[in-house]
């Protein structure tokens, strides 16, 4: 009876606190191109006469998106430096033909704070006298050409302890465009872990002209009980001897290098080790002291930045 409740627990254990989930959103728009890009008169920039700004992206429980989200993206908060860095992410795309990303152009750079924390990637058709920048907190997506859209992605969010609850996301952006010009498209969408994104935007999918400012509450689907991502495509790797007495050893085959770290939980989900790593492409040894662990069921995990993640078990 004792070896099957511990076997049982093993399971548990398994499935409720190993498996990281995440959720990205992604939000996009198309504008009319503005040309020229500097105005006659002055000599200025003028791109923003046809732009999309983003406020912010906020997630939170149910009726807490707006007063007190767990993340958020280019939200002003006391606590933690939540706000779009004053730079320009992506310009200079007259050369630039590839449908995805803005490699291309003379200026491509992931979004970031102001700390230099990157949160998220440009995605979409970045063609043109196109750019996204950010300013005064806000990001700008602006002069992107009336059939191409222009996405911001977030990175990847970290929602385990809301595995089984439904979430709530609040978007607050605007549509600025003078007479000579139009905003074309806004939408926004999310999908959760590896999973594609909807062939249409989930949440809204703004047409025609959109001018003004706009605050979207919406509530997301309820978070999965199990993930699907792991590391099987960089690495492969065992525990050495299991039951183990003293000195844990991984043996790692690693097959693409990465940047991760390595944890050891105990059967209630309790962290009792952690390393940060770089995990190099090759094979090797890696060597724990244990002798501190109590007697009992253990998991082993390797993570990387991105969240995905593999397991094993060992005995101790």
């Amino acid at each position: 009876m004792k070896q099957k409740l511990l076997f049982t627990l093993a399971i548990v254990f398994t499935t409720d606190f190993l498996c990281a989930q995440h959720i990205q959103f992604r939000f996009c728009g198309a504008t009319t191109a503005v040309s020229p890009t500097n105005d006659p008169s002055t000599g200025a920039d003028q791109r923003k006469k046809g732009a999309i700004r983003l406020d912010y992206i906020s997630l939170g429980l149910p009726g807490q998106s707006e007063c007190c989200p767990f993340h958020a993206i280019g939200y002003s908060s006391s606590t933690k430096p939540w706000t779009f860095a004053n730079a320009t992410f992506a310009d200079g795309c007259s050369a630039n033909n590839r449908n995805g990303d803005c490699t291309p152009c003379t200026t491509c750079k992931d979004p970031y704070y102001g700390n230099n924390i990157v949160v998220g990637k440009l995605w979409g058709q970045i063609y043109g006298n196109a750019k996204v920048e950010g300013l005064n907190s806000d990001l700008w997506i602006e002069s992107t050409g009336q059939f191409n859209q222009v996405c911001f992605e977030t990175s990847k969010i970290d929602v385990s302890p809301y595995r089984g609850r439904k979430l709530e996301v609040r978007t607050v952006f605007q549509g600025y465009a003078d007479s000579q010009f139009s905003i074309k498209n806004v939408n926004f969408t999310y999908r959760y872990n590896a999973d594609p994104y909807p062939a249409t935007p989930y949440f809204w999918n703004k047409n025609s002209n959109i001018i003004g400012i706009y605050a979207e509450t919406n509530s997301v689907p309820v978070v999965p009980i199990t993930a699907v991502e792991d590391l099987s495509d960089q690495l492969e790797f065992d525990v050495q001897p299991n039951p183990v007495i003293d000195l844990l050893i991984l043996e790692l085959n690693i097959l693409e290098s990465f940047s991760g770290s390595i944890k050891i939980w105990d059967i209630q989900g309790k962290q009792v080790y952690s390393e940060d790593m770089q995990f190099s492409e090759g094979s090797l040894s890696k060597s724990i002291p244990v002798q501190d662990l109590n007697a009992g069921v253990y998991q082993v995990t390797i993570s990387d930045q991105e969240g995905r993640i593999s397991y094993r078990k060992f005995f101790k």
